[in-house]
């Protein structure tokens, strides 16, 4: 393969895993549950994953702690949400296949190397930004490598990028890109690194109006090593439901 080949295939994959980690975060996570949960085949999978991840916006506080201890549910990629990333991420590779040149046994094996690397950066940096410490499982998904990848410009840009996502609240919701950003930019949903709350606010009683409602974030607010541990026993996601702009 060509020099000019290969950087088109790997800017293609870039583009296509930074797409779909849009569409999954912004469309699934954030999504309805009742209505996922009539998309056929996979929407009891795609309703568990809004719900468990809704509420894992509840328990953000504005300094991106847990304000309680909780399920990791709704901080990583299970094995279940995985096995979906893989299938979007084979079906969106070979329709370029024409750009990118590779065979089906090719574009297979890279869509399931692309999973399990996502995965691998997800569900470490995702949980380091919580400052949650918990080694993830081989049952529960792709293992983690806990307080590795928390350090450096680019972490700091990544934590910054996804702390918005959890400070601004209501409809102006964004900074869905959480390991690969791009996508944000091209559906106009990239937010900066700075928030305001204000109608938000005065439309609602959540208490952390009272704590930060319009801000900066700062690199002087990132700690790399994580302060949280994590108890299975956590409350009912389903109580949850309706909270979407959390």
């Amino acid at each position: 393969m060509k020099r000019s080949q290969v950087l088109l295939t790997i800017a293609i994959t870039y583009f296509s895993i930074s797409m779909l980690e849009y569409v999954l975060h912004s469309k699934v996570m954030h999504g309805n549950p009742d209505t996922l949960r009539r998309v056929p085949i996979v929407g009891k999978i795609m309703a568990k994953t809004a719900e468990h991840h809704l509420a894992h916006h509840m328990e953000v506080r504005m300094d991106m702690k847990l304000e309680h201890k909780t399920d990791v549910s709704g901080l990583i990629f299970g094995w279940e949400t995985s096995l979906i990333l893989l299938g979007l991420q084979f079906g969106l590779m070979m329709s370029l296949k024409r750009f990118t040149k590779l065979s089906t046994k090719s574009t297979a094996i890279v869509s399931l190397s692309i999973m399990v690397g996502y995965c691998f950066l997800w569900n470490s940096i995702h949980l380091d930004m919580h400052r949650v410490s918990h080694n993830v499982s081989v049952a529960q998904g792709v293992p983690n490598m806990p307080n590795t990848l928390s350090r450096g410009f680019v972490y700091r840009y990544l934590w910054k990028y996804h702390a918005i996502h959890h400070l601004q609240k209501g409809g102006d919701k964004g900074n869905f890109n959480i390991v690969l950003p791009g996508f944000d930019h091209l559906m106009g949903t990239f937010r900066g690194f700075c928030f305001d709350n204000t109608e938000y606010c005065r439309e609602t009683k959540d208490a952390r109006c009272k704590v930060r409602m319009k801000d900066c974030v700062r690199d002087s607010e990132i700690h790399p090593h994580t302060e949280s541990t994590v108890d299975n026993n956590t409350k009912n996601a389903n109580t949850l439901k309706g909270w979407f702009d959390v």
